[in-house]
């Protein structure tokens, strides 16, 4: 099983459940200005197109936008034909710039890609409309986004960026080291390409993730690569940098990209991964210590499928873990291997009547959501406790 808390957390938050409450008379005031100007955009003839699936241009609306850059090698652009795929349901408010045609379209993906992943994850969480722009391709060294290169990737973003109208950016998620498996150095280059990128005004120091991958974990062809990626803080001292474990993750069962390439529900897996630790940082940043986290349901790589059941290592930072709000009229099991009692908080209502309980060291509990009728779960019952 997947521990992404192996990985150094600097910050961990929950969901402010007051700030969610003092939200709620300014959402009802936005909803009455949305509906004015929702009558008078159909009065002079306006219409929104982002739920069309084609392959035209979109209009897209103006609603919360999150934009995503992607870089790296074959496991980022993810066309190996001898990938198996997953789950490639498009998601209408994922959208992909298409250099080609100078326009925004749907991402509809052939195969399971990290990128696609981690951004229906987010829409799916968080709603609004994510943007996506790709830079990368398979078998280059990362020396061509460093400007030491035979081609320059790096103003190829640069003019992508410019070209799509983006003005901010949000998260940045590289995959990249198969061409650079031997380079001892590999550290240095990627940081690097940090300051190549925070020389754009679309990436501001502190307000932005950059989220690199681990290549293939069990392939011992990439163990100084390893090695150096391990060590990335000695060298990258920036507190919005975080890496993702590969480990676990399988590649394709055939072909050249065995032992290369990531199959489909591993690139699946991988992308709620890179999800995983963006949500932890980002949360993250109005609490320094004793943060919590908000349960996922079995797309996180800490539940054990097999079991229904939550499971938080003995050496997690956590000491808070909100419950999953979309687990209504099920039972669920959180297990805590840790030395010290974790707080449990509901996401909405109560638990079996009470604002949290304390979940012991070395404890396991069972829960059962309860519905409010919209798919949220308005209360959480103890079914049993087991220490």
């Amino acid at each position: 099983m997947y521990n992404f808390t192996k990985i150094k957390y600097r910050k961990f938050s929950q969901w402010n459940h007051k700030r969610l409450k003092c939200n709620i008379m300014k959402i009802k005031t936005l909803s009455a200005i949305t509906f004015f100007f929702t009558i008078i955009s159909f009065a002079i003839g306006t219409h929104d197109h982002a739920g069309d699936f084609s392959d035209k241009e979109v209009k897209i609306n103006s609603k919360k936008e999150f934009v995503i850059i992607a870089e790296g090698q074959s496991n980022m652009t993810a066309t190996d034909p001898n990938i198996v795929p997953f789950d490639i349901k498009p998601n209408k408010n994922v959208f992909i710039w298409n250099n080609s045609k100078s326009n925004w379209e749907i991402l509809k993906p052939n195969y399971d890609n990290i990128y696609f992943h981690f951004a229906r994850k987010y829409q799916e969480t968080y709603g609004g409309v994510v943007k996506i722009i790709l830079n990368a391709l398979g078998g280059k060294p990362i020396e061509e986004w460093i400007k030491k290169g035979s081609v320059d990737r790096h103003q190829m973003l640069v003019d992508q960026i410019q070209a799509s109208g983006i003005t901010k950016v949000n998260v940045h998620l590289w995959h990249q080291g198969e061409s650079n498996s031997q380079d001892p150095n590999y550290i240095f280059k990627l940081n690097a390409r940090l300051d190549l990128l925070e020389s754009l005004p679309q990436y501001e120091k502190d307000k932005y993730f950059f989220l690199f991958g681990e290549i293939v974990h069990d392939y011992p062809v990439y163990k100084i690569w390893r090695a150096a990626a391990l060590c990335y803080e000695n060298v990258i001292s920036r507190k919005y940098v975080a890496y993702v474990r590969s480990e676990g993750l399988n590649t394709v069962k055939s072909g050249p990209g065995i032992n290369v390439h990531f199959d489909g529900v591993d690139l699946y897996k991988f992308g709620q991964r890179y999800f995983d630790v963006y949500q932890n940082m980002s949360l993250g940043q109005n609490l320094q210590v004793g943060g919590s986290f908000e349960i996922q349901n079995q797309n996180s790589d800490l539940w054990d499928l097999t079991k229904d059941t939550f499971i938080l290592p003995s050496n997690s930072p956590l000491n808070t873990l909100v419950l999953p709000r979309n687990f209504y009229n099920k039972k669920f099991k959180i297990t805590n291997l840790k030395e010290t009692p974790v707080t449990l908080l509901p996401y909405s209502g109560n638990i079996s009547g009470k604002s949290s309980y304390l979940l012991k060291k070395k404890s396991t509990i069972e829960f059962k959501g309860y519905s409010n009728g919209d798919g949220t779960a308005e209360a959480y019952q103890i079914i049993n406790i087991s220490e």
